[in-house]
């Protein structure tokens, strides 16, 4: 019969047959419990007993054809029962004793399923040092890239908590610990590093670029770049941004510079609240505007100016330097509270003001206070009060205006005095 494992003893050793002496009985117990009288060899006295003089009882226990004297000697083999273990030798198992199917060979292993199978081997394309590997779409074949390439449809959109699609923003690649984090681009030193926007139009319709070799950032929006920061963090930004690496400026080197592409009239900053544009600056050719909203269609209640004359004796100008100009260059102008009950508007800010802190203490909170409101601290730094001059144009040219009207009235007395 077919076996795996150890297979039975050709001779019995001692765990393997019982010896019975003493007995005045007409059966045996045995040792091991058998199914059949098949399963053993039973000797009365060396003499070997035919299986019809013998009765399985139970299946521990053999009846005899006879009754035993206490002289006889009972010895019992068990087929297939032996207990001592041994080891094959290399080899000796055959195929057909494992009941294995296919053919086995040296590019063949054994299955769980108890057959031979092809091991199959895996193809890498284009490989070399430092790709990254990826699927193909073809069976046992991946792919070294050169270029990584994306454009899976399983997206993690971090906008909702079940990962669900709660907004239309998805996010293909999510980088994502709960301490520092971060995305290096490295590059070489007179090359670029780049972060490129596309769509099926323009695959860098939109860039966040580096250029090591100047050490220039800049940002390109709708296929041209619109903002960049040089070397001196030096920011410039509009239509056709500065883009000579090499452009250099004076002493008065500026932090911030604007551009536009024409020379024809191009707002440069349009200042808007809750009431619309309030304000621009804005350039021709050559010259550049500073605007506020003057509009006849927001305003009401208008009225003529009137005692100009007498609203601009009460201005005190003066002549003074500035504490932090070390140069002491006495300058032309006014003491911001001494103009603020003439002309209200314009000046900003409080008399004798100090800047105001705030920062967020969640451990102490005040009576009445929810944790994580602001709280308000005093400071020994003050908030200057500023000044528009811009808004004492209109009050001077009352004022020049009522002048001129008694300038012309004294002269024409003066003539009809000189013609009497």
């Amino acid at each position: 019969m077919g076996y795996v494992g150890v297979p039975p003893q050709s001779g019995f050793i001692t765990t393997a047959k019982q010896r019975v002496t003493s007995s005045t009985n007409n059966y045996v117990d045995l040792d091991h419990s058998i199914s059949s009288l098949a399963d053993v060899i039973v000797w009365v006295n060396f003499v070997k007993q035919d299986s019809t003089n013998l009765t399985l009882t139970t299946s521990s226990r053999i009846t005899l054809g006879a009754t035993l004297v206490a002289s006889d000697i009972v010895e019992i083999a068990y087929l297939g029962k032996a207990v001592a273990t041994q080891t094959p030798s290399t080899g000796s198992v055959s195929v057909d004793m494992l009941s294995a199917t296919g053919t086995k060979s040296s590019s063949t292993f054994l299955a769980g399923d108890n057959s031979f199978k092809t091991v199959s081997g895996t193809t890498i394309n284009n490989n070399a040092d430092n790709r990254v590997i990826t699927g193909s779409g073809t069976a046992n074949t991946l792919e070294g890239e050169a270029k990584l390439l994306f454009d899976g449809t399983t997206l993690k959109n971090l906008n909702s908590s079940s990962g669900g699609t709660a907004n239309s923003e998805a996010n293909l690649l999510v980088l994502e610990t709960s301490g520092t984090n971060g995305m290096s681009i490295m590059g070489g030193t007179s090359g670029n590093g780049i972060i490129a926007f596309g769509d099926s139009d323009d695959n860098d319709v939109g860039r966040i670029g580096y250029d090591f070799g100047n050490n220039i950032m800049d940002f390109k929006v709708n296929g041209a770049e619109g903002m960049r920061i040089d070397s001196t963090q030096r920011l410039s930004f509009g239509k056709n941004a500065v883009s000579t690496p090499q452009l250099k400026y004076d002493d008065n080197d500026p932090n911030f510079v604007t551009n536009v592409g024409s020379v024809s009239y191009r707002n440069h900053y349009i200042f808007k609240n809750t009431n619309g544009t309030v304000g621009s600056i804005s350039t021709t050719g050559s010259n550049t505007s500073f605007n506020t909203s003057s509009d006849y269609r927001l305003k009401e209640n208008v009225s003529d100016m009137t005692g100009a004359i007498d609203r601009v004796n009460q201005l005190q100008p003066k002549r003074f330097n500035f504490i932090a100009d070390d140069t002491n260059t006495l300058v032309d102008g006014f003491i911001a509270h001494e103009v603020s009950s003439v002309i209200p508007e314009a000046i900003s800010g409080d008399k004798d003001g100090m800047a105001k802190i705030y920062y967020q203490e969640d451990d102490e909170i005040p009576e009445g206070k929810k944790v994580g409101e602001f709280k308000e601290y005093s400071t020994t730094e003050i908030q200057p009060q500023a000044i528009d001059q811009s808004k004492l144009v209109p009050l001077l040219t009352s004022a020049l205006q009522e002048a001129i009207t008694k300038i012309e009235t004294l002269e024409a007395r003066v003539q009809t005095l000189e013609s009497e």
